[in-house]
């Protein structure tokens, strides 16, 4: 699924259990957009979006849909460089 210039792909269940997340959506493929912008790279694992839980891409697309684009924080995970946060931007 494409949101906002960026293709995610769900973690498969290995892939959770050797980081160590329970939950997450690995951005893909980052392409000229928004959230390309926002400083995220690719491979970032987001796990939470205005602190919900991220289960997978149609979880990411409902909340910008719903908060219209007004996003109070991303919260993610790079395997090589830990936790990031990426806080209050409008898309």
């Amino acid at each position: 699924m494409t949101v906002l210039g960026a293709e995610f792909e769900e973690l498969s269940e290995n892939e959770k259990r050797e980081i160590g997340l329970t939950h997450g959506v690995k951005i893909k493929r980052l392409k000229e957009g928004k959230l390309r912008y926002t400083g995220l790279r690719e491979g970032f694992i987001i796990t939470h979006i205005n602190k919900r839980s991220i289960e997978s891409p149609q979880d990411i697309a409902a909340i910008f849909k719903k908060n219209k684009g007004n996003i109070v924080g991303i919260e993610g995970f790079y395997p090589d460089d830990g936790t990031k946060y990426y806080y209050g931007f409008s898309i």
